[in-house]
């Protein structure tokens, strides 16, 4: 297989590396307010959700704060979510009585963090709250409200920073809108 041609797969940049980094220090001072004298911790769920996890923990000056990840799976290697959560690593942690932030890299339906915070409600934390680094409002199905949001998008199918077409392009450093019909050129 060839290549790709980054400048043919994207349509627009939606959110330069300046504007992600300025908005996720802004997201940390405010967890910081809020979490004042608290130790917390922050799930990260894997993949999508690492650079924001990475970038958003190391503006927060509190050593009090414990990291960790679990993996689930929706896309199943498609451009489209299957409807079905697969949990692939499970939390392996004890947070009964703590402090939790989920930190996720984009709320689209809703479905996998519904799923995820009835598993971890039966872990006996003291709260469970959201950080969704993107969400799209209008595609939400369930009932999840993030407590912070990085930005809110149309919907259109985005990767970089995290956010992927079949495991590529995490390493983006800016938010882009795919043009998936380019892809059909290298198949």
């Amino acid at each position: 297989m060839r290549h790709y041609q980054i400048s043919e797969l994207v349509k627009e940049v939606l959110f330069t590396k300046e504007e992600i980094q300025l908005r996720i220090a802004e997201l940390a001072k405010e967890i910081e307010a809020d979490y004042k004298g608290k130790d917390v911790v922050f799930l990260s769920v894997l993949k999508g959700s690492i650079m924001i996890m990475t970038d958003l923990t190391r503006c927060i000056s509190t050593p009090y704060i414990e990291l960790e990840f679990v993996q689930l799976e929706t896309y199943h290697g498609g451009l489209a979510s299957t409807g079905e959560v697969e949990v692939v690593t499970e939390l392996k942690s004890d947070i009964t009585g703590k402090e939790l932030i989920i930190v996720e890299d984009i709320l689209d339906s809703g479905i996998t963090l519904e799923k995820l915070c009835e598993i971890l409600a039966k872990k006996n934390p003291k709260s469970i709250e959201i950080l969704a680094f993107l969400r799209k409002p209008m595609n939400v199905k369930v009932d999840i409200v993030p407590k912070y949001i990085g930005f809110d998008v149309d919907d259109k199918f985005l990767v970089g920073y995290g956010l992927d077409v079949d495991q590529k392009f995490r390493n983006l450093e800016d938010v882009v809108v795919f043009n998936p019909d380019a892809l059909k050129q290298y198949e």
